[in-house]
């Protein structure tokens, strides 16, 4: 497996990696970035070719979420931006 990691990356593993995950299909609130805007629902479809997650929102517009730029409420189902 390491050196199948080594020669290929994560690639070959994203399907079983993301079968096994809490996130796909998890519904979330995304903050924007205006203040005072409330969160909109959207759904974790699973990670982007860069590995960051990516959800859709209820208007279909989809949405990169980078693990260093945004905090996660997991109790809220809450992203927003980190400041």
């Amino acid at each position: 497996m390491e050196e199948q990691f080594k020669t290929h990356g994560f690639a070959p593993f994203v399907d079983e990696y993301t079968a096994n995950w809490l996130h796909t299909n998890q519904v979330v609130q995304v903050q924007g970035d205006t203040p005072g805007e409330p969160p909109m629902k959207a759904t974790i479809q699973g990670l982007t070719a860069s590995g960051c997650l990516l959800a859709t929102s209820e208007s279909g517009r989809s949405y990169e979420l980078y693990p260093d730029g945004n905090s996660f409420d997991f109790f809220a189902g809450l992203l927003k931006r980190k400041l």
